[in-house]
């Protein structure tokens, strides 16, 4: 977990079975990655530590974009326990978050300046960051119904890393596991605006080989690298057979079984570790500049605690 200033902050799964279990961690160069898997669903958990001089008003990015709605911490309150966030929806007293979801990341092929080619290796990395501001006392009014929404962002291929990487990365989109939880009434609260930028909060989520690529991670064999990239479609079985040296059984016409064993110069063997083709989807960026627009007319909302 990562500790900044008022805050504990760290991803944790959202699976019923599973539900909080923090994601592994590693740390390099004062940056904190976090080692996740495709399909994986999860929850941005944070704790308040410490009591804090003033008003705290938080905002969440994932990949660039805001979820949609703001938190405030009064400077008292410290947390007993964790609390989640998530995509946030609140009507008819209950309060929703909806969990977000790791999905193979889609590819654009614009660049801002015009210029092509490969640029830094950390383009490929999933970036979630808690913006703290102080909060500044706007009046009061009555806790309202809202929806947040949020679509997963595209990477720019020219901006990210060599494509035997492109396999493995990753964005956030929505999931399906949710929390709900009943909300106070409409009574007349205290809201608040994002008063001065205090810090950032931030955290680096791949898979590992994309921080395998960034040297995070200390690199494997290649063998074990190639079937990281392309992992084998076999069955349990088929497995068994491989690891003992037989590729399959069969029975002859007399009824007898046959094995098929493994033969080692295999002409197709380094088909496993080339980079796969990809496709780039054309409509890809006219797509994000849609849900960018949508996004800018998005009013954000206070959730409570």
């Amino acid at each position: 977990m990562v500790v900044v200033e008022d805050f504990e902050f760290q991803l944790v799964s959202a699976a019923d079975d599973d539900a909080n279990t923090p994601f592994k961690e590693h740390e390099k160069n004062l940056k904190t990655y976090v080692e996740v898997e495709p399909d994986a669903e999860y929850f941005l958990s944070i704790r308040k530590v410490r009591a804090s001089s003033s008003v705290l008003y938080c905002q969440f990015y994932v990949d660039g974009k805001g979820l949609g709605y703001y938190q405030t911490f009064q400077p008292n309150y410290i947390h007993g326990a964790p609390q989640n966030f998530g995509v946030c929806s609140r009507s008819n007293g209950i309060q929703t978050q909806k969990a977000l979801q790791f999905v193979k990341a889609s590819f654009t092929t614009s660049s801002s300046d015009g210029s092509t080619g490969i640029g830094s290796t950390m383009a490929g990395m999933g970036e979630i960051k808690i913006e703290v501001s102080q909060g500044i006392p706007m009046g009061t009014e009555k806790t309202k119904d809202f929806s947040s929404s949020f679509t997963a962002s595209s990477i720019n291929i020219f901006e990210t890393t060599a494509a035997v990487t492109m396999k493995k990365n990753l964005r956030s989109g929505v999931g399906s596991n949710a929390i709900e939880t009943k909300v106070a009434d409409d009574k007349p609260r205290m809201s608040y605006g994002q008063g001065t930028k205090l810090y950032t909060i931030t955290l680096y989520y791949c898979a590992a080989p994309g921080l395998i690529a960034v040297g995070v991670l200390t690199k494997p064999p290649l063998w074990t690298f190639a079937r990281m990239l392309h992992p084998a479609t076999t069955t349990t079985k088929e497995k068994k057979h491989i690891e003992e040296g037989v590729v399959s059984t069969k029975n002859n016409e007399n009824g007898k079984e046959i094995l098929e064993l493994n033969d080692d110069s295999d002409s197709d063997s380094d088909s496993d570790i080339k980079g796969d083709d990809y496709k780039v989807d054309e409509n890809a960026k006219k797509t994000d500049e849609s849900n960018d627009q949508k996004e800018k007319k998005s009013v954000k909302r206070e959730i409570d605690i």
